[in-house]
């Protein structure tokens, strides 16, 4: 062994790869754990009688709960003034096509809303992908028969972890 360089060849690329990852990540380390928080924005088209509908929501995503490959989180939107915190669950699995992560969610609760006359809904739902340092995809409104159209994107990023738990698998 060379003594100018210590650390053998594989090593060095392990310890690269590792000191590249964002903090809280490993490769055998699960995606979407207790604490790990995301932030972004969604966009959002559509209508909703008698209010207006801003056109880009910043959001930041705590996972709140984990069992396997349900998860339950705080979803919170911020759009000028206005701010609506709901409660989230929904799912994530690896896909057997091609070995990426997809996550569903739907809000389930409207857990706070300010000014209090807020529009904020419940089974809205979020279908997209997740990655080590990204989250994204698309949500929509349930159909209904009050008029609300309301679609668009989401676009999150990995912030940090909150709280230092044994990570889940997904299976």
């Amino acid at each position: 062994m060379n003594t100018l360089f210590p650390i053998r060849c594989g090593q060095a690329l392990s310890v690269l790869l590792v000191w590249t990852m964002p903090l809280g990540f490993a490769f055998s380390q699960d995606l979407m754990q207790v604490g790990d928080q995301w932030t972004g924005k969604l966009t959002q088209e559509g209508v909703i009688p008698a209010k207006s509908v801003p056109a880009e929501i910043e959001a930041v995503f705590v996972v709140t709960e984990r069992e396997g490959k349900k998860f339950k989180a705080r979803l919170e939107e911020t759009a000028g003034i206005l701010k609506v915190t709901y409660a989230v669950a929904g799912e994530i699995k690896r896909s057997q096509k091609d070995g990426k992560v997809n996550l569903s969610f739907k809000t389930i609760e409207v857990v706070s809303t300010f000014p209090p006359n807020t529009a904020a809904f419940t089974k809205v739902e979020f279908a997209g992908r997740v990655t080590m340092v990204a989250m994204s995809g698309k949500w929509k409104h349930p159909e209904n028969d009050k008029g609300i159209v309301l679609g668009g994107t989401f676009d999150f990023s990995y912030k940090t972890r909150v709280t230092k738990k044994k990570p889940d698998k997904i299976r």
